[in-house]
Protein backbone atom coordinates (compact mmCIF):
# COMPACT_ATOMS: atom_id res chain seq x y z
CA UNK A 1 0.00 0.00 0.00
CA UNK A 2 1.30 3.59 -0.78
CA UNK A 3 0.89 6.42 1.27
CA UNK A 4 0.26 9.74 0.04
CA UNK A 5 0.03 12.65 3.18
CA UNK A 6 -1.42 15.94 2.58
CA UNK A 7 -0.91 19.04 4.47
CA UNK A 8 -3.81 21.56 3.76
CA UNK A 9 -1.81 25.11 5.52
CA UNK A 10 -3.58 27.37 4.03
CA UNK A 11 -7.34 25.89 3.99
CA UNK A 12 -8.05 23.89 7.22
CA UNK A 13 -8.18 25.54 10.82
CA UNK A 14 -6.17 24.61 13.92
CA UNK A 15 -6.58 21.11 14.52
CA UNK A 16 -4.03 19.88 17.40
CA UNK A 17 -1.61 17.23 16.59
CA UNK A 18 -2.85 14.47 19.42
CA UNK A 19 -6.68 15.20 17.96
CA UNK A 20 -8.92 12.20 17.48
CA UNK A 21 -9.11 10.69 13.38
CA UNK A 22 -11.25 9.10 11.20
CA UNK A 23 -10.82 6.33 8.68
CA UNK A 24 -13.01 6.12 5.28
CA UNK A 25 -11.83 3.02 2.99
CA UNK A 26 -13.19 2.39 -0.41
CA UNK A 27 -12.92 -0.68 -1.82
CA UNK A 28 -14.45 -0.24 -5.30
CA UNK A 29 -11.25 1.76 -5.94
CA UNK A 30 -9.03 0.43 -3.44
CA UNK A 31 -7.81 3.49 -1.09
CA UNK A 32 -8.20 4.93 2.43
CA UNK A 33 -8.40 8.32 3.57
CA UNK A 34 -7.96 9.38 7.14
CA UNK A 35 -9.10 12.72 8.53
CA UNK A 36 -9.41 14.38 11.80
CA UNK A 37 -12.54 13.64 13.47
CA UNK A 38 -14.26 16.66 14.94
CA UNK A 39 -13.80 18.87 11.72
CA UNK A 40 -16.18 17.00 10.09
CA UNK A 41 -19.62 16.57 11.42
CA UNK A 42 -21.57 15.42 7.73
CA UNK A 43 -20.77 12.08 5.32
CA UNK A 44 -22.10 11.80 2.33
CA UNK A 45 -21.77 8.82 0.48
CA UNK A 46 -23.01 8.28 -3.00
CA UNK A 47 -24.79 5.03 -3.84
CA UNK A 48 -22.36 4.06 -6.53
CA UNK A 49 -19.87 3.85 -3.61
CA UNK A 50 -16.91 6.37 -5.97
CA UNK A 51 -15.67 8.16 -2.80
CA UNK A 52 -17.04 10.77 0.29
CA UNK A 53 -17.86 14.18 0.75
CA UNK A 54 -16.88 15.20 4.29
CA UNK A 55 -18.42 18.88 5.79
CA UNK A 56 -18.16 20.50 8.97
CA UNK A 57 -21.05 22.07 10.96
CA UNK A 58 -21.93 25.33 9.05
CA UNK A 59 -20.92 23.53 5.73
CA UNK A 60 -17.98 26.05 4.99
CA UNK A 61 -15.52 23.36 5.12
CA UNK A 62 -15.82 19.98 3.01
CA UNK A 63 -13.73 17.73 2.37
CA UNK A 64 -14.90 15.28 -0.81
CA UNK A 65 -12.38 12.14 -2.04
CA UNK A 66 -13.54 9.83 -5.03
CA UNK A 67 -12.23 7.26 -7.32
CA UNK A 68 -13.13 7.49 -10.95
CA UNK A 69 -12.09 5.16 -13.80
CA UNK A 70 -10.28 6.37 -16.55
CA UNK A 71 -12.03 4.80 -19.51
CA UNK A 72 -10.95 7.66 -22.08
CA UNK A 73 -6.72 7.55 -20.98
CA UNK A 74 -6.84 11.14 -20.45
CA UNK A 75 -3.34 12.37 -19.47
CA UNK A 76 -3.54 14.45 -15.97
CA UNK A 77 -3.15 17.48 -17.92
CA UNK A 78 -6.74 16.74 -19.01
CA UNK A 79 -8.06 15.29 -15.75
CA UNK A 80 -6.99 19.05 -14.29
CA UNK A 81 -9.34 20.59 -17.05
CA UNK A 82 -11.83 18.42 -16.75
CA UNK A 83 -11.80 19.07 -12.58
CA UNK A 84 -11.85 22.43 -13.54
CA UNK A 85 -14.86 22.53 -15.72
CA UNK A 86 -16.79 20.70 -13.25
CA UNK A 87 -16.42 23.80 -11.04
CA UNK A 88 -17.65 26.62 -13.42
CA UNK A 89 -20.58 28.22 -13.84
CA UNK A 90 -22.17 31.54 -14.86
CA UNK A 91 -21.00 33.56 -11.19
CA UNK A 92 -17.40 34.34 -12.19
CA UNK A 93 -14.13 32.73 -13.19
CA UNK A 94 -11.95 30.49 -11.53
CA UNK A 95 -8.43 31.80 -10.80
CA UNK A 96 -5.65 29.41 -10.93
CA UNK A 97 -3.38 29.97 -8.37
CA UNK A 98 -1.00 27.68 -8.63
CA UNK A 99 -0.67 24.35 -9.97
CA UNK A 100 1.65 21.91 -9.45
CA UNK A 101 2.13 18.50 -11.92
CA UNK A 102 4.22 15.29 -11.22
CA UNK A 103 4.61 12.33 -12.93
CA UNK A 104 1.43 10.47 -11.04
CA UNK A 105 -0.63 13.28 -9.83
CA UNK A 106 -0.95 17.24 -9.23
CA UNK A 107 -1.77 19.97 -6.88
CA UNK A 108 -4.33 23.13 -7.61
CA UNK A 109 -4.77 26.04 -5.65
CA UNK A 110 -7.57 27.90 -7.11
CA UNK A 111 -10.12 30.43 -6.13
CA UNK A 112 -13.87 30.34 -7.45
CA UNK A 113 -16.62 32.76 -6.11
CA UNK A 114 -16.27 33.09 -2.30
CA UNK A 115 -13.71 30.10 -2.19
CA UNK A 116 -10.50 28.97 -1.83
CA UNK A 117 -10.43 25.03 -3.77
CA UNK A 118 -7.43 22.46 -3.42
CA UNK A 119 -7.66 20.43 -6.16
CA UNK A 120 -5.09 16.89 -5.78
CA UNK A 121 -5.37 14.00 -8.44
CA UNK A 122 -3.57 11.12 -8.15
CA UNK A 123 -3.36 8.63 -11.45
CA UNK A 124 -3.21 4.97 -10.73
CA UNK A 125 -3.61 2.01 -13.23
CA UNK A 126 -6.51 2.55 -14.12
CA UNK A 127 -8.39 5.37 -12.64
CA UNK A 128 -7.98 8.62 -10.92
CA UNK A 129 -8.18 9.24 -7.21
CA UNK A 130 -9.19 12.90 -6.54
CA UNK A 131 -9.36 15.13 -3.66
CA UNK A 132 -11.39 18.63 -3.74
CA UNK A 133 -10.73 20.49 -0.67
CA UNK A 134 -13.73 23.55 -0.39
CA UNK A 135 -13.14 26.32 2.41
CA UNK A 136 -15.26 29.99 2.29
CA UNK A 137 -12.94 32.62 2.68
CA UNK A 138 -14.29 34.23 4.80
CA UNK A 139 -13.88 31.57 7.10
CA UNK A 140 -11.44 31.82 10.45
CA UNK A 141 -8.36 30.10 8.86
CA UNK A 142 -4.83 29.25 10.73
CA UNK A 143 -1.66 28.41 9.06
CA UNK A 144 -1.42 25.27 11.09
CA UNK A 145 -0.85 22.51 8.55
CA UNK A 146 -3.40 19.11 9.72
CA UNK A 147 -2.64 15.94 7.87
CA UNK A 148 -5.15 13.82 5.95
CA UNK A 149 -3.62 10.61 5.08
CA UNK A 150 -4.40 8.80 1.98
CA UNK A 151 -3.22 4.80 1.11
CA UNK A 152 -3.38 3.82 -2.14
CA UNK A 153 -3.45 0.14 -2.35
CA UNK A 154 -0.82 -1.05 -5.40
Amino acid sequence: MNTIIFFFCLLLPTINPTTETNTYCNARFDFCVEYPSGLFTEKIKPTNADGILLRNEDQEISLAIYGEYNILSYSLIEQHKLMLEALKDTDGPIIDHLTVFTEDGFVSTIEFKNHTIELRCQKQDIYFVNTLIRVKDKHDLADTPIRIELDLNS
